[in-house]
């Protein structure tokens, strides 16, 4: 394993192990909230674009990944990319269950 491997691991799992440690169980901790998300920089202004439904996808430890070398917001981000076929990811919630991280938000075509 890598050393930049190992480093995103271990913020990964301080992350996680911060965001269950302060809340009481079944309260599912935030692990970030941002306006819009994008694995492409080429990605226009979130005015543009035409607004599918809300989804909610995981990323699971075990899951087959669609890059090499990204942690686990990177995947679910790509992920909900392709399967909707947006160009980006507006009002994005990320938050851990169990091995997981799930990620819901309003795609944009």
């Amino acid at each position: 394993m890598s050393r930049f491997t190992l480093i995103q691991l271990l913020a990964l799992m301080m992350i996680l192990g911060a965001c269950a440690s302060g809340h009481p169980p079944g309260n599912k901790a935030s692990v970030m909230t941002i306006p819009a998300i994008s694995t492409s920089l080429k990605a226009p202004l979130p005015a543009k674009g035409r607004k599918l439904p809300p989804v909610e996808t995981r990323f699971c430890s075990g899951d087959a990944p669609m890059l090499e070398r990204h942690g686990f917001l990177d995947e679910v981000t790509k992920q909900v990319l392709k399967q909707y076929r947006a160009r980006y990811i507006l009002n994005v919630t990320v938050k851990p269950e169990g091995d997981c991280v799930v990620l819901r938000g309003t795609p944009i075509r």
